[in-house]
């Protein structure tokens, strides 16, 4: 007696945690084909944007997808799995500028960047010419100041 109580003890045990191990385990995306394209929040098409700005992801397929968004290090700063054929975008904003890919399971890789106004120069030579020019700039309204101050009568 002791021994079907073990056996049916054991097979409860190995059930229940057969179907813990079911229930964590993700399916697998199906699609085979698809697309994806990228917008702003308002809808209009684009791959460049601002840093900060917003990226709302959209795609149809004939499966289930995974979505990562992975930047220029091939690092996944974002992932979606087991997305519907479709369904509504998602979104995604960066923390800071660069290129970034969106990969979309049956999909091609589509690059999207994110930028700033805020360019520093990558030598120095761009810095000593970017310095050179403001110095002329100014250089040359100091001296049209002074011709013309002198070329002046007081009233």
């Amino acid at each position: 007696m002791q021994k079907k109580t073990a056996v049916i003890v054991t097979m409860v045990i190995c059930f229940i945690a057969f179907s813990a191990l079911m229930s964590i385990v993700q399916a697998a995306p199906t699609a085979t084909s698809g697309g994806v394209w990228i917008t702003d929040m308002s809808d209009t098409p684009t791959y460049n944007f601002v840093t900060g700005q917003t990226a709302k992801i959209h795609w149809v397929a004939d499966g289930t997808v995974d979505i990562t968004v992975k930047d220029a290090a091939n690092t996944v700063v974002y992932s979606a799995t087991d997305q519907p054929t479709s369904a509504s975008p998602l979104t995604y904003t960066p923390t800071y500028g660069g290129t970034y890919t969106v990969h979309v399971t049956g999909a091609a890789t589509v690059e999207i960047s994110f930028w700033t106004l805020f360019v520093v120069p990558e030598s120095a030579l761009g810095t000593i010419m970017a310095t050179g020019a403001g110095f002329a700039a100014f250089g040359a309204f100091g001296v049209f100041k002074i011709k013309h101050a002198k070329n002046k009568k007081p009233l």
